[in-house]
């Protein structure tokens, strides 16, 4: 007990914790500059990079042991292994008191690419379809969706969105910020859950077999790279024939004649049939990296063992098979939404992105605002048997 004085609770509350935080921050400012050596000289005057500060370095680098052993060790292995350490390995042993009472095998792993989302999402997926007693898997079945196959599908939608938006931009500037922003990353890996629904409802999904992992689906970096300059390329040739239409005879004709709606529809057509010629050879390069996917209404034919270990097949299109084993009746993907916690804005209300999407006159990105404690609250339902959602950090 003690004879001290008794003293009031802290209190932990967010701002509190806040204040305390930057309180400390400004306290170690204090001590950095309180031991600033404010007559000292650097040994470049210009900012180069002088050889004695190599030497210097390196000088006192080699008298470390710890770091001539790190140099040993981490020159020639994987750097995130090698620092793990043991025992937090060993007390982490992964046990819950909660799980679901079904949990799909083997693991995914979407390697060196952004396809979190089209991951987390054939998971959810894959909850479902494993479970269906029209397929009669066994429980511990191996089995996963195609990621490839909607990423495929995801690319090319993703080029003809990028295009269309270009089109449409063409009267500005090529320093625009709109234009400048859309032209970053016109086909990066990442999507949303209204992205995946556009392809789902579009191409439907496959069994993995039947369109399996390449090595730039699971290393989608350099293959990104030569699509997102083929298509820059295109955007821009574009562009130049967007001008060179508008100064053509009939399309001022037309235009002097307050026929703006007739030369737009005109110069439209000549635009995407140019724009249809460049999707080619995206297509092309996409199948050279990827491999010719399963058309969505292209009949297929899946053998797999069901629980009684018996061979079976099941033979229908990519849609058919969406539309037969992924759509429960309490579980369509359609019904879903995205929710996000953002303080700056209301909640319990509907956001969107303009231009963010990837089928152009698909679905549009949605979000629904809510609180932090509504969002734990829709993660742990997630246990329900009759209700999954998908999770995938930004």
């Amino acid at each position: 007990m003690g004879t001290a004085p008794s003293r009031p609770a802290p209190d932990f509350t967010e701002k509190r914790r806040v204040q305390v935080a930057m309180a400390a921050q400004a306290k170690d400012l204090a001590d950095s500059l309180a031991t600033l050596d404010m007559n000292a000289v650097a040994t470049s005057r210009n900012g180069s990079l002088e050889r004695a500060l190599l030497e210097d370095w390196e000088y006192v680098a080699a008298k470390d042991p710890v770091i001539s052993l790190s140099r040993t060790i981490l020159s020639h292995t994987d750097i995130s292994t090698s620092l793990l350490k043991r025992t937090p390995v060993v007390n982490d042993t992964f046990v819950f008191n909660t799980a679901l009472p079904f949990i799909p095998q083997p693991i995914t792993n979407q390697q060196s690419s952004g396809r979190c989302w089209l991951f987390s999402s054939t998971n959810v997926l894959r909850y479902t379809i494993a479970q269906h007693p029209g397929l009669g898997l066994a429980p511990d079945a191996k089995f996963q969706l195609s990621q490839s196959y909607l990423f495929f599908y995801d690319k090319l939608e993703k080029s003809n969105y990028y295009l269309e938006n270009s089109i449409e931009l063409a009267d500005k500037e090529l320093d625009d910020r709109l234009v400048q922003y859309l032209s970053a990353a016109p086909l990066n890996d990442g999507g949303q859950w209204d992205m995946v629904v556009n392809l789902l409802e579009r191409y439907g999904v496959v069994p993995q077999p039947i369109y399996p992992e390449s090595y730039s689906s699971s290393n989608s970096g350099r293959m990104d790279s030569l699509l997102t300059t083929k298509l820059r390329e295109h955007a821009l040739r574009l562009r130049k024939l967007d001008q060179a239409l508008r100064e053509t005879e009939w399309h001022v004709n037309l235009v002097n004649q307050d026929k703006v709606d007739q030369a737009t529809e005109a110069r439209l057509g000549v635009l995407r049939k140019k724009k249809e010629d460049f999707l080619r050879e995206i297509y092309t390069m996409l199948t050279v990296c990827l491999g010719v996917p399963p058309s969505p209404t292209e009949k297929f034919t899946w053998e797999y063992f069901d629980k009684d270990k018996k061979a079976r097949s099941w033979t229908g299109t990519p849609v058919e098979f969406y539309k037969a084993f992924a759509e429960g009746a309490k579980n369509k993907p359609t019904d879903a939404f995205s929710l996000i916690n953002d303080p700056r804005n209301a909640y319990d209300a509907l956001y969107t992105v303009d231009r963010l999407g990837n089928v152009w006159g698909g679905k549009p990105v949605r979000y629904v605002n809510t609180t932090s404690e509504r969002m734990k609250q829709a993660v742990v339902q997630v246990f329900h048997p009759l209700y999954h959602i998908a999770l995938c950090s930004p």
